[in-house]
């Protein structure tokens, strides 16, 4: 965790953020505590990451801990180092870069980070100055922080609900997820949503949506996996998306899909790079959609 984290923070039991910073580290903080002063609540520096949680269900997310546990941060970190070859082809697969090419923000935040693969493409593209990511299993804040640290970047790490995030109002010029807001339903859902709008002016969402190229995509996975990695996911349409940027009065300026065939070129082009020219969207990538992109603004 950095320093400069403390003034976006706010306590998640009584809104202050007259938050004090105990540690003896200096700007990249490792170990150490944050009190509030008003409610004498106290958030945990675990290696570098900031433990932020409120009654979150550590039972129900277990399957995420384990899942990530599993993961080799060596051969993520080589996998990325690969994947960097040719921007033009990472930003057609990354599809979240789409809205964002004539853009420059001052800090971001990633909500359900995992591996923190999002932040790393928008930070290493120039993007985004500072990255910020959350995400409700420490094995992959813990991973993310090993990646970055490869590769010479400073971020922050908190282990937060997502319902529930420990930062002030409109704290970031950028709030974004890939593959979570799926994972929920109604109230939660919305509640997650309204987060998001709450910390940051603009606001991108990739979801699944539930078309052919995603059922096959997660028929194939279940056979290869002996079943559904991720957990309880239910693919969200455009009319659901609209609505919650409808409710929380933030408008819509943007629609894109991330699609099964050019993701597929682009996993096969890290091992024969020639196919790295052929990673770009035609009008046949539209057949293969797997994904919605949503931006709007406040």
């Amino acid at each position: 965790m950095r320093r400069n984290l403390l003034n976006s923070l706010k306590c998640i039991y009584c809104d202050s953020s007259n938050l004090n910073l105990k540690t003896k580290d200096k700007d990249e903080i490792l170990e150490g505590e944050i009190l509030c002063k008003k409610c004498k609540k106290k958030y945990v520096i675990k290696e570098g990451v900031l433990v932020v949680l409120n009654n979150a269900n550590t039972k129900e997310y277990g399957h995420w801990d384990e899942m990530y546990k599993a993961r080799d941060d060596k051969k993520e970190i080589v996998w990325m180092e690969n994947a960097f070859r040719d921007r033009k082809a990472l930003e057609e697969y990354y599809a979240i870069t789409h809205f964002l090419k004539n853009s420059r923000f001052n800090n971001s935040l990633e909500i359900g980070s995992g591996l923190g693969k999002y932040s790393f493409v928008l930070k290493k593209l120039g993007y985004v100055k500072e990255i910020v990511m959350v995400d409700i299993s420490l094995p992959s804040l813990l991973i993310t922080k090993k990646i970055f640290e490869n590769f010479g970047f400073n971020c922050n790490l908190v282990l937060a609900d997502a319902g529930n995030l420990p930062f002030k109002d409109k704290a970031f010029d950028l709030s974004f997820s890939g593959g979570l807001i799926e994972h929920f339903v109604g109230k939660k859902q919305e509640g997650i949503f309204f987060e998001h709008c709450r910390v940051a002016k603009d606001v991108l969402i990739q979801v699944p949506t539930g078309s052919f190229a995603y059922w096959l995509r997660r028929i194939l996975l279940t056979i290869i996996k002996f079943g559904w990695p991720f957990g309880f996911e239910k693919p969200v349409g455009v009319k659901r998306i609209k609505e919650l940027y409808s409710l929380n009065k933030y408008k819509l300026t943007g629609v894109y899909y991330h699609d099964f065939l050019t993701a597929l070129i682009f996993m096969f082009s890290l091992k024969f790079k020639f196919l790295s020219k052929f990673v770009k969207k035609s009008f046949i990538s539209r057949i293969f959609t797997s994904d919605l992109l949503i931006y709007g603004s406040s």
